[in-house]
């Protein structure tokens, strides 16, 4: 025959049909579930793994992996809310509803720049500061927060798209000056950066209520602008239709 009849043996052990799936291979297959289903189109998924998943990973692996499961929720907090600032900008960036000047304007701290502050306490450490894991998780938490908020955060987009003539070498010599000074002294750039960005975080929410009040005391007074005119047009109109008094 040329297929003979296969009978199985009854004494050899079933196996299983499905292998157990590890968690180190189930868990990125879920953050980028999470990230399609949350509207993370292919370049913003590679967003996601560079300012989200690896500086996550890199705090965890440095200092917060001495907390053991606490350490690791940060750090997929963290993640999960990179891909969710993401996502926001994404459906952010056409709202018809927006005023001109809200351009001007971040909702949330941005992702980039979330992922350069997060890392604040690896840069101080190699300066020679102290390495402590619950200030770690808490400030990872604290950025991580304020990234999905509605803090209000300056973006300068309206700062202007033309450098003046004048001003170019000027320019250009501030930002061969500051690369010069990022590759000489790197830790010590990052971190005055990163607290100047934190201290600039308030003047960027105050900025913001100033423009709410002057575009609301704009809106109060448009209506009594346009009263006037249609008060003065109906009285003299009032005034036309009077009869002429008979000499």
């Amino acid at each position: 025959m040329l297929f003979p009849p296969f009978e199985p043996d009854r004494d050899e052990p079933k196996r299983r049909r499905f292998r157990p799936i590890p968690v180190r291979t189930l868990v990125p297959n879920l953050i980028t579930l999470l990230a399609l289903c949350a509207g993370l189109t292919a370049v913003r998924l590679a967003d996601f793994v560079n300012f989200g998943v690896a500086p996550a990973l890199i705090l965890y692996f440095w200092d917060l992996h001495e907390l053991r499961s606490a350490g690791w929720i940060a750090a997929l907090v963290f993640a999960i809310c990179a891909g969710l600032r993401l996502a926001r900008f994404n459906v952010s960036t056409d709202d018809p509803n927006r005023p001109a000047w809200g351009s001007n304007f971040f909702v949330g701290m941005p992702a980039p720049a979330g992922a350069i502050t997060v890392l604040l306490p690896i840069y101080v450490n190699l300066l020679g500061g102290p390495e402590w894991a619950p200030i770690t998780f808490l400030y990872t938490l604290l950025i991580a927060f304020l990234m999905v908020s509605r803090l209000p955060v300056f973006s300068g987009k309206r700062l202007g798209t033309r450098v003046p003539r004048e001003m170019v070498l000027p320019v250009f010599v501030v930002v061969v000056l500051f690369v010069a000074l990022l590759l000489s002294y790197p830790w010590i750039v990052l971190t005055l950066g990163t607290l100047v960005y934190l201290g600039c975080l308030p003047v960027g929410f105050w900025s913001y209520r100033r423009f709410e009040r002057n575009a609301a005391q704009a809106a109060n007074a448009a209506p009594g602008a346009e009263a006037d005119p249609a008060a003065a047009r109906a009285k003299s109109a009032a005034s036309d239709e009077r009869p002429v008094r008979l000499n």
